[in-house]
């Protein structure tokens, strides 16, 4: 499966505090993604432990991604 996220939002009825936000994704066709060069995601944010933060609002200003080529 191959996917390409269209957009990320914060949920508006929130009866939870630890719901997730809401993510449109595109659907791609997986052999065409399979010739892709592999990359890995560089810089993720790294949690201070598996529940915190709670990073359930999309950030306003998302820092841009580094990659590194695989070999």
């Amino acid at each position: 499966m191959a996917f390409e996220v269209i957009d990320v939002t914060a949920r508006e009825d929130d009866d939870s505090n630890s719901e997730l936000p809401q993510v449109r994704i595109k659907i791609l066709d997986a052999t065409v993604v399979a010739d892709y060069l592999l990359n890995l995601f560089s810089n993720p944010d790294i949690p201070e432990s598996s529940s915190e933060p709670e990073d359930v609002t999309p950030p306003d200003d998302i820092p841009a991604i580094e990659l590194e080529a695989t070999e």
